[in-house]
């Protein structure tokens, strides 16, 4: 009996102490009451960082816009030179055609001296020109031709054009000349074997273009009337 009880209060106090040791684990201490861990602030509705709004890239970088060139740019004039040059089939002679007049004009970005002739011709009339030179001179006697003194001289040799018919004006050829224009003298030579010159007194030299034009057959020689030394021509 001694016995049996003693085991009884023995597996009781021990199922006692097991209780004690596993409500004592589970019990908060003092340090750990006294010192909580801090909790993350409340995040309000106002204080959430707003996220930025994803917007799309361009599929292609926008090109920048064009603006128009000035007035002076934009009459550029590639085609206008200040070099020797001539025309393709210089120097033929088959055009046969005469001189009728002689007369210049102005225009908004160029001046023009025009060398208009008679009679249908055979072939295009053709030209050739050694650009900007300090005289002119006469393609017989080789002396400086009178251009109102102007300072530099453009002659152009032509190529295709008869004597006239009408050897009582085989004189000095007329010309006509434009008002406002920077064009100082024209001297127009006779032909002779088919050949012809004009000289044109000018300030500088300025960039030209000569063409030959039909219906009527014509000679055209262009001066820019930008100044060089600007830089626009």
């Amino acid at each position: 009996m001694v016995i049996r009880t003693w085991k009884r209060v023995t597996a009781t106090a021990g199922v006692i102490a097991c209780a004690l040791a596993v409500f004592g684990a589970c019990a908060p201490t003092p340090e750990a009451e006294s010192d909580p861990e801090p909790s993350a602030p409340a995040v309000t509705k106002e204080e959430q960082p707003s996220t930025p709004e994803e917007t799309e890239a361009p599929d292609e970088a926008e090109e920048p816009a064009v603006t128009e060139a000035p007035a002076a740019e934009a009459l550029a004039q590639p085609d206008f030179i200040v070099e020797p040059s001539q025309s393709d089939g210089f120097p033929g002679i088959d055009a046969g055609v005469r001189i009728k007049r002689v007369y210049s004009e102005v225009f908004g970005d160029f001046e023009r001296i025009t060398i208009e002739y008679y009679g249908e011709p055979a072939a295009p009339v053709e030209w050739m020109t050694q650009g900007w030179a300090d005289e002119a001179l006469e393609s017989g006697s080789g002396l400086p031709v009178d251009l109102g003194g102007a300072p530099r001289a453009l002659q152009v040799s032509i190529a295709g054009v008869d004597y006239p018919e009408d050897l009582t004006g085989a004189g000095e050829i007329p010309v006509e000349l434009a008002q406002d224009t920077s064009v100082r003298g024209v001297y127009v030579e006779q032909p002779f074997e088919r050949m012809h010159s004009i000289a044109i007194g000018g300030d500088q030299d300025r960039p030209y273009r000569v063409n030959y034009l039909e219906n009527p057959a014509r000679i055209v020689i262009d001066l820019s009337v930008f100044d060089p030394s600007q830089g626009v021509g």
